[in-house]
């Protein structure tokens, strides 16, 4: 019921604690693209991991966790598409670093459904090209396809619905 949804969030809408005014990492403020315990050193560090394998962050949330004296970074990358098991854990700096598939996977699936009975009225090609790109990205993840579809949303010149 709505009354319990409301009673469970609204301490949090309400909140005016310094950290949580503003966004941010760490100390700086809140941010749902790292977990809470995630610092700028943490960032940093995953920074250079993906610079090295010639990698952008985008469509990814970071989890960091800590046994012992092993941090690992889980990144998982936004997709309709699950881990297959064959996914591999790098070590970098000391830390590990695992990338999943799936993260928001019902709710891409749900968006991709809809975007496909979109398709049925774009006005031309470009926005037609613009939402498969999308969907591709969307159910498997790639940030390429991501920004493939960007290029055709850039194109699409004076549509009479922003898509």
């Amino acid at each position: 019921d709505l009354r319990q949804s409301w009673d469970e969030i609204k301490q949090r809408v309400h909140s005016l604690s310094e950290r949580e005014k503003q966004l941010g990492l760490g100390e700086k403020g809140i941010t749902t693209y790292f977990s809470d315990n995630c610092t700028f050193d943490d960032a940093e560090l995953l920074n250079r991991f993906m610079k090295s394998k010639n990698m952008e962050a985008y469509i990814t949330r970071v989890f960091k966790t800590v046994k012992g004296s092993v941090t690992h970074y889980e990144i998982r990358s936004a997709s309709v598409e699950l881990n297959d098991g064959s996914e591999k854990t790098h070590e970098f700096e000391g830390a590990q670093i695992t990338f999943t598939k799936g993260d928001y996977s019902p709710l891409l699936a749900s968006v991709n459904r809809y975007l496909s009975l979109a398709k049925e009225h774009c006005a031309n090609d470009t926005e037609r090209q613009m939402l498969e790109c999308y969907i591709q990205s969307f159910q498997n993840g790639s940030l390429d396809d991501h920004i493939e579809g960007s290029k055709h949303w850039v194109h699409d010149q004076g549509p009479a619905i922003e898509t």
